[in-house]
């Protein structure tokens, strides 16, 4: 199944198109939603992240493909360098194979999200169904238990939203 605007005003049982413009921005704050609190893209795309080198260091998106990764950092005297001695791992977890560089941050640019819109999880879809029909309800602020019912929905997919 594919999140479009059909599937929205089907699960929101419009008939006709009169509220496909606050629908659409319905639909493009439901993606942003469920992205940010699950880390898995809808739809496959190229994301930058900053972190600090140490211990564990992860990918913040998903899925990805470990084979676009680069890993970025600046040396002692300000240059750019690559840093390829690494491994990622099933989880995202990024492991060096001899020791991360002695630099603070690192930037990471990586493919990740769902190529095939089919692909996207159920609860993934469902949440955002859920999320237009909360703030069509509401045309505003949704209500706790509306934010509990969308924690619910995606389960084993929640985590902290990142801000």
């Amino acid at each position: 199944m594919r999140l479009t605007i059909e599937t929205v005003r089907s699960f929101l049982r419009y008939d006709g198109v009169d509220e496909d413009e606050a629908l659409t921005i319905m639909l493009g704050a439901a993606i942003g939603w469920v992205e940010r609190s699950t880390g898995i893209l809808m739809t496959s795309r190229e994301v930058t992240q900053e972190t600090m080198f140490g211990p564990v260091m992860s990918l913040q998106w998903g899925p990805y493909k470990a084979e676009t990764l680069q890993v970025q950092y600046l040396d002692a005297s300000l240059a750019t360098q690559q840093f390829t001695d690494l491994v990622v791992q099933p989880s995202g977890r990024l492991v060096p194979a001899s020791g991360w560089p002695r630099a603070r941050v690192a930037t990471l640019a990586y493919i990740a999200g769902h190529e095939d819109p089919s692909t996207v999880p159920m609860p993934l879809i469902h949440a955002a169904c859920i999320y237009c029909s909360l703030a069509d309800q509401s045309r505003g602020d949704i209500s706790a238990s509306g934010w509990q019912t969308l924690r619910n929905v995606l389960g084993d997919y929640w985590r902290p939203v990142i801000a």
